[in-house]
């Protein structure tokens, strides 16, 4: 029998493999590129929007959400941060509003970022 630990570490390899849900990206980060699985959400991301126009405190209205695991990345993106997510054909450069990590998923609340 797995124990809860595994049993996270197996469910983030489902929901990121690119056979799945996740796509390989190249992701750039505090100076550093990565090539790692990505799952980003934009419908979720319009439905917390609606959420926002609740005034509910601590929701950010955002683009896309973004999912990576904590091990491909090795720390968690800080909110106010600049992260370029790029696969064939696009980059896209986004703001950070919203980080976190739950069970080794890191969660990110991002904006297009427009100069």
């Amino acid at each position: 029998m797995r124990s809860f630990k595994e049993q996270m570490e197996k469910d983030l390899k489902t929901i990121l493999n690119p056979a799945e849900f996740g796509v390989m990206s190249e992701v750039r980060y505090g100076g550093k590129c990565y090539t790692v699985p990505v799952v980003i959400n934009k419908e979720l991301a319009q439905e917390r929007k609606r959420m926002a126009d609740d005034h509910a405190d601590g929701i950010n209205r955002v683009e896309s959400i973004v999912f990576i695991s904590l091990s491909d990345l090795g720390s968690v993106p800080e909110k106010g941060c600049i992260i370029e997510i790029g696969q064939v054909g696009w980059t896209k450069i986004y703001e950070i509003v919203r980080s976190e990590c739950i069970c080794g998923m890191i969660e990110l609340g991002v904006e297009a970022y427009d100069e």
